[in-house]
């Protein structure tokens, strides 16, 4: 290979590709070590049917760091023993004990698992997966609660479709197990964690549709994570998850600094602000006597009556003694509250419901004629109970049970439900009306730095120290990706450079016709002129108004008209002077073409008024469309 290689690069010394070659030519005698290597393995597979691999492609992929773990240390055959579609993969050396490398069956596999149009072809699948699950009608079930096709023909739909998509995956994931192994070895299907829920996924769906299953109906449930497969199809998901798994570690000393934080401001608000979020306005100076025959639905009449003249049902204990409001001498246990009693406390009907402070000198009152009051007593302990569970539901224990007051479930009686509301205030939703219902409750500036500085050093800080650690992971993997493609495209430069060497080895040279469009194609002259060309295709498209004046329309379409032809004469020197598969193989030249060819349909379609015929009609206005899309040829400008 080095004598071949120093014959070449001395036969096109002084060209291009005669230099890439004779950097090439530095990389020999790894080369050559590699060649050995390769020689003395028993893998020796190329599963495409290809001629030959390229040489710098060998090279390239048996680089050490191919695969996680590799030092390099290990021959060539360790890091990879099949070649597929120019690309190298590693897979089990013999899928299943039965299917070794050499099988003409796993290797057409192998082809097809890697094909880019099958991945394609899954995510479609996928997709369409989705959308069909998404259209089921969930109000036609029956008596087990699996979707009635009898009912609803979008249910009969989704039932087949799922059959259909079941057999599908299952398909697929045979195909893969066959072709890469199953597990135990590097690169077996279940090595690789991403296949995992796939596997899972499948499986569920399988069993689902066997008949004789018990519980079908809890395995049918899995289909909805289905789409989650979309994460193992979808290079971009899968950084973006691969990076959010990738930052867990570092993620967790921020968790720890939240909890610390969770767990000093609600030690905090429990110490400040237990029991003060559940006093209310109450339309009686003290709690009243509720009959334990009167039943929900009978409530309010009782209750109105109760109303008409409170101090006839005064709360009593079982000396058939009013019980007061609080005792200083009382304590948790000797507290008489401490036994619930069959009473209740009218709560008085305001909007929006709003706490109110115990003490006189504090920040809201209750106007005139109320009482503001808990149905907790100092201590803590609930003072109600009644025999109707309905009653204590939805009356005993509804003064706080309003969408203005969080339902109750937001406040500081412990530390589980002090983390709860700063749990919401971290979010910044809704932790100003927290904040708001202790100020109510007399707290006002307490509460403003309290809250205020949770969420400056909570919300503000901890949370984007958050983002910033999976950002940085991000950033990381986006890079790694990036010299990734870097390297794969020089590798394609070298590659592209050693066919023309042999190209101009085998006495294949360009013609003069060739040559000549090459080199004004190659010039820096020519991008220039068509750096010049583009804006002046723009200019011209921003002069488009209405009512447009006659003259300058006419000169408009003049320079249109030169300006399609000057880009159909680019893309014809481009053709002719690159070569057909050079030219191709660029995706510049690609979007070249399609503005090229949507020009030219739009010059045909609406020619220039210099070249209608007299007295025909323009359908300008109808093609209009298709001339503003010359204004993507600003994008070549990226180049």
């Amino acid at each position: 290979m080095s004598s071949e290689l120093r014959h070449r690069s001395k036969s096109m010394h002084g060209t291009t590709t005669g230099l890439l070659l004779k950097k090439f030519q530095l990389d020999s005698q790894r080369s050559h070590a590699i060649t050995q290597a390769r020689s003395k393995s028993t893998v020796k597979l190329q599963v495409e049917t290809d001629s030959s691999i390229d040489v710098i492609q060998e090279i390239i992929n048996a680089a050490p760091g191919c695969y996680p773990g590799d030092d390099g240390s290990s021959e060539i055959a360790d890091r990879y023993n099949f070649f597929v579609h120019r690309k190298r993969f590693l897979f089990a050396p013999c899928s299943l004990g039965i299917f070794p490398e050499r099988s003409r069956f796993r290797q057409a596999l192998i082809w097809c698992i890697t094909w880019k149009r099958f991945d394609q072809f899954i995510l479609f699948l996928i997709l369409a997966n989705s959308i069909i699950l998404a259209i089921a009608d969930y109000s036609k079930v029956d008596n087990q609660g699996d979707l009635d096709s009898s009912q609803s023909t979008r249910n009969a739909i989704v039932t087949s479709a799922d059959t259909i998509f079941t057999i599908l995956f299952a398909v697929e994931c045979t195909m893969k197990i066959i072709a890469m192994g199953l597990i135990g070895d590097q690169g077996a299907y279940l090595m690789d964690p991403w296949n995992w829920m796939d596997f899972i996924v499948v499986f569920i769906g399988i069993l689902a549709v066997i008949p004789g299953i018990p519980n079908v109906s809890m395995l049918r449930v899995f289909r909805v994570l289905r789409p989650l497969r979309s994460l193992n199809a979808v290079a971009g998901m899968k950084k973006l998850v691969s990076a959010l798994l990738k930052s867990i570690p570092e993620l967790l000393t921020v968790v720890a600094f939240l909890c610390f934080l969770f767990f000093l401001y609600g030690v905090i608000g429990v110490q400040l602000w237990s029991g003060v979020l559940h006093p209310r306005c109450r339309i009686t100076p003290y709690p009243v006597y509720v009959n334990p025959d009167v039943k929900f639905g009978t409530f309010d009449e009782y209750k109105a009556t109760v109303l008409a003249n409170y101090s006839l049902f005064p709360c009593v204990d079982e000396y058939n003694d009013q019980i007061p409001l609080s005792n200083a001498s009382w304590s948790h246990d000797t507290s008489p509250w401490r036994t619930p009693r069959q009473c209740f406390w009218p709560v008085a009907d305001e909007t929006p419901a709003r706490t109110c402070s115990l003490g006189d000198d504090q920040f809201r009152q209750c106007p005139d004629g109320q009482i503001c009051g808990s149905d907790y007593d100092d201590f803590g302990n609930f003072r109600f109970t009644h025999p109707d569970s309905l009653i204590v539901q939805r009356v005993l224990q509804s003064s706080t049970y309003s969408s203005d007051l969080n339902w109750g479930f937001l406040h500081f009686d412990s530390i589980g439900s002090a983390s709860l509301a700063i749990f919401q205030c971290i979010t910044r939703e809704g932790w100003s009306d927290i904040m708001y219902m202790l100020q109510d409750a007399g707290y006002g500036t307490v509460a403003v730095i309290y809250f205020v500085s949770f969420i400056i050093f909570g919300s503000f800080f901890m949370l984007n120290l958050t983002l910033a650690v999976i950002w940085d992971n991000f950033s990381e993997a986006s890079f790694l990706e990036a010299e990734e493609r870097k390297t794969q495209k020089k590798a394609r430069a070298l590659t592209l450079a050693l066919r023309a060497a042999q190209a101009a080895s085998d006495g294949a040279s360009p013609s003069r016709v060739q040559s000549l469009f090459g080199a004004i194609v190659n010039h820096w002259m020519f991008n220039v002129v068509q750096t010049t060309l583009i804006l002046l295709n723009t200019i011209i498209l921003s002069l488009d108004q209405y009512p447009i004046d006659k003259k300058l329309n006419e000169t408009v379409e003049k320079i249109n008209f030169a300006l399609t032809l000057a880009f159909f004469i680019e893309a014809l020197l481009k053709v002719v002077g690159l070569g057909w598969k050079r030219w191709r193989d660029d995706r510049y030249n690609q979007f070249d073409a399609v503005i090229v060819v949507v020009s030219t349909v739009e010059l045909i379609l609406s020619p220039p008024a210099f070249i209608r015929q007299q007295g025909a009609s323009s359908t300008a206005s109808s093609f209009s469309g298709l001339r503003s899309f010359r204004l993507f040829a600003l994008f070549k400008l990226a180049r």
